[in-house]
């Protein structure tokens, strides 16, 4: 990874919100032994229910900011565990709480709603929008709208 340091943003190695010894606890361990590793951002990746809520990302972005040694994260990848029915509206609510919370955070830098499951963003064909997908993507400044726009 060292000889691009400098010639890109080179990342921490990505972790979750899982408890001790991963996630956070994992990350400040690395990088208090990674000392001459050139790191540019911290890489982040979160998932959880509405039940756990704002609150718990909330939480787990300021754990991330304890270690990150003043560096901007990126929250690569978020999201709802599909394994719970939420509403489209509980699902909405939670991505527009947390979005418009990062947007106050000046050292999140990027962040994607991202889970690898069919119906998240995208119908199952991958045809055409959810109600998620559209408020994210309205959120965005994007143009989804309902069809797909490539």
């Amino acid at each position: 990874m060292q000889p691009y340091a400098g010639r890109a943003a080179l990342g921490a190695p990505a972790v979750t919100n899982g408890g001790p010894p991963i996630g956070t606890t994992w990350l400040g361990e690395f990088l208090g032994n990674c000392t001459g590793c050139q790191i540019d951002f911290i890489n982040v990746h979160w998932y959880s229910n509405v039940y756990a809520g704002a609150n718990y990302f909330e939480s787990f972005i300021n754990q991330t900011r304890a270690v990150a040694g003043g560096r901007p994260i990126w929250v690569t990848e978020f999201a709802l565990d599909s394994t719970y029915a939420f509403t489209d509206a509980q699902n909405v609510a939670f991505l527009e709480t947390v979005m418009t919370w990062m947007d106050a955070q000046p050292d999140v830098a990027a962040y994607a709603y991202f889970m690898d499951a069919p119906g998240l963003l995208l119908d199952k064909y991958g045809a055409n929008a959810t109600a998620l997908g559209i408020a994210y993507d309205s959120y965005s400044g994007g143009s989804i709208k309902g069809g797909l726009a490539l």
